[in-house]
């Protein structure tokens, strides 16, 4: 949906700087959602076996508890680390200084999001 609202932007190059911004979340998502969900995993099925749903529900509430905070501190590092990220990974060849702002202000956009 996104990548479709972004084609009809007049901004030229909106749609790179569309895919380099969620890149960015992406990698947030990964490192940190996916990491913890496979660590809580086997004791939350394990929880789920015994019938044990109280303590289920408390390391749910604690993982989630962590993503949480964890996801506050990497909106707040991508909102001040993003631009030079981004001059790094992204700023050579056809990708210029313009299109390096663009993706910037889509990346906070798309990191506010990432808490929820």
């Amino acid at each position: 949906m996104d990548t479709a609202f972004a084609s009809l932007a007049q901004e030229p190059g909106a749609v790179v700087a569309d895919y380099n911004a969620w890149w960015f979340v992406e990698v947030s998502i990964a490192l940190l959602g996916q990491a913890v969900g496979q660590a809580v995993l086997p004791q939350l099925a394990a929880h789920g076996n015994a019938g044990d749903w109280h303590r289920l529900r408390r390391t749910l509430l604690r993982a989630l508890g962590v993503v949480s905070g964890w996801s506050i501190l990497v909106v707040m590092a991508l909102e001040a680390w993003g631009r030079p990220l981004i001059a790094l990974f992204f700023e050579r060849g056809e990708c210029d200084t313009a299109l390096g702002e663009l993706t910037y202000r889509l990346l906070v956009v798309y990191a506010l999001c990432l808490p929820a």
